[in-house]
């Protein structure tokens, strides 16, 4: 059976057929070259035929895409930069000292910018001393009517920057303004580097190369404030050997630290310490460190640090101790004996000898012999120390402790005077 069209879907009918042909005529194009490729390259002489070639079209699309791409940022005209935003200075801060710093802005253009905006962004350890007329301290920004056409606009500041030796201190300036012409709000931003390039505080460590055990010698730090302006607080944290004794000190270190406050620029001083060793390490030498810190509010900048190396001898008295009768344990009241062994192998006669015990808490007894006048090369004897628990010892809730006890001998060699000690085993205390 004939269906019967109306003339007016008929009409419709074929405007609806032409547009779609006309609409993908482009599309024809394109495909019927394809098409024939494939026929041509592809059918019948691979397996999966169809999968190569869509995977071939692919590449050819991404590697089209691609070189497109790279023509593209080949031959486009840059952007021009309106302003030119740098800094006068050298670019090279001395660490704590307060600097002129000088931004200026040049103006490119052969037009008038105006409503100039120029804010910055200050590290935390940038420290303003001084700013222009027109600058904000609280929002960080500054305002110019007009720029004229090639003009410079210089932004004067002082400031001090904190910060660790080598460190890149990084300020950001953001400007906004109106070209005369074109209305629209434009923007630049521009970065400056300031390189931490030389420490607040000259720093010398000072120790001689070889050290005998129990002999007297310095240790010297020599500081220098390096900057032109005055420095609210530097500290040094040194770190001693565990076996060094101080003698004397004109610097007293806390929490680690010793503490320098408001130097004057250029101003110097020395901290000197004086100390022995109390025996030889096994290593044979001794390192002593120090390092230098700017302070800046709570904050600790570091800004050197230094090692030094002393080799360690032995002054050839060789000591030893024991408790005797193995008495290793006391009870409150209760007392032992503790033998010193010594044995002279330093080849000289000994003279003024003085050994000595110290007693912690909680235990009584004769702490000091000084009998001996002398001892002579190669003599070997021993020096009796009687100790006693003492009687209200209260341990608390601690039914035993440990205590390690150190014996020192002081003497004369050569005309030097001389200190040793050893570590002597740990005598067992049992308070209840």
């Amino acid at each position: 059976m004939k269906i019967k069209q109306s003339p007016t879907s008929a009409v419709k009918s074929g405007v609806f057929i032409g547009t779609l042909n006309f609409v993908m005529s482009p599309a024809k194009k394109i495909t019927k070259p394809l098409h024939r490729h494939y026929h041509h390259k592809y059918h019948g002489k691979y397996k999966h035929a169809k999968k190569i070639f869509i995977f071939d079209m692919v590449l050819v699309a991404a590697a089209t895409a691609l070189l497109a791409t790279s023509l593209y940022f080949f031959f486009i005209k840059p952007q021009e930069n309106f302003l030119n935003i740098s800094l006068k200075q050298n670019q090279k801060i001395k660490i704590g000292e307060t600097h002129d710093l000088t931004f200026q802005l040049t103006n490119l253009t052969n037009q008038p910018l105006s409503e100039l905006s120029v804010k910055f962004e200050f590290p935390a350890s940038f420290v303003i001393k001084s700013s222009p007329p027109k600058f904000n301290p609280e929002t960080k920004t500054l305002t110019a009517d007009l720029l004229k056409e090639k003009e410079a606009l210089n932004l004067p500041f002082q400031g001090a920057v904190f910060g660790a030796i080598n460190e890149t201190q990084k300020i950001i300036i953001h400007a906004q303004f109106r070209e005369h012409k074109n209305q629209t709000l434009e923007e630049q931003i521009a970065t400056i580097d300031l390189n931490l390039s030389e420490p607040a505080i000259a720093v010398s460590l000072e120790t001689p190369e070889t050290i005998m055990v129990g002999q007297n010698f310095n240790i010297i730090v020599n500081y220098k404030n390096n900057t032109l302006s005055n420095i609210e607080q530097i500290a040094l944290a040194p770190t001693l050997p565990n076996d060094l004794a101080i003698v004397s000190n004109n610097a007293v270190l806390k929490d680690g630290f010793w503490i320098l406050e408001n130097l004057k620029p250029n101003q110097s001083g020395q901290i000197q310490l004086i100390g022995f060793l109390r025996s030889k390490p096994s290593s044979g030498s001794i390192a002593l460190t120090l390092q230098t810190f700017l302070a800046n509010g709570k904050e600790k900048h570091l800004q050197t640090s230094l090692i030094k190396y002393s080799t360690v001898i032995d002054n050839g008295l060789n000591l030893s101790a024991n408790p005797i009768n193995d008495k290793n344990y006391l009870k409150p009241g209760e007392e032992t004996t503790v033998e010193i062994h010594y044995q002279n192998k330093t080849g000289q006669t000994l003279k003024n000898i003085n050994f000595n015990l110290n007693l912690p808490t909680g235990l009584t007894g004769n702490t000091t012999q000084s009998t001996k006048k002398e001892i002579v090369p190669e003599e070997t004897n021993t020096v009796e120390f009687k100790i006693k628990l003492a009687e209200n010892f209260d341990a608390g809730a601690i039914t035993s402790a440990g205590l390690a006890l150190r014996p020192f001998v002081s003497f004369y060699m050569a005309d030097k005077h001389l200190q040793k000690s050893d570590k002597l085993p740990n005598i067992g205390l049992i308070g209840l």
